[in-house]
């Protein structure tokens, strides 16, 4: 697959949906993502990096770890927000669109 701009902007909104869904802070709890617009963007800061480093071929550890990083220096959240089933999650849409 071509990974073009319009790519990007895709595998961008479908990783959104994934983290949001997430929700490690809880910006959605107890509601809907779509009843939140504001608050769409909350995880675009560990999106990009993810993007990145999975085109540059990050194995499971070290999304794990960049994901780590994200929610103990960033967001200050304890790294246990960090579950398998977030990771298969990722994993499973970067098989579908890489």
């Amino acid at each position: 697959m071509a990974h073009d701009a319009s790519w990007a902007r895709t595998a961008q909104a479908q990783l959104r949906v994934i983290l949001n869904e997430w929700d490690p802070i809880g910006v959605f709890y107890p509601g809907d993502p779509d009843d939140l617009p504001d608050a769409l963007d909350a995880y675009d800061c560990m999106r990009d990096p993810l993007i990145s480093s999975l085109l540059k071929g990050a194995d499971r550890s070290e999304v794990a770890e960049l994901l780590r990083r994200e929610l103990t220096d960033h967001m200050g959240i304890e790294a246990s927000q960090l579950t398998d089933d977030v990771l298969d999650r990722i994993f499973v849409w970067w098989e579908s669109v890489r």
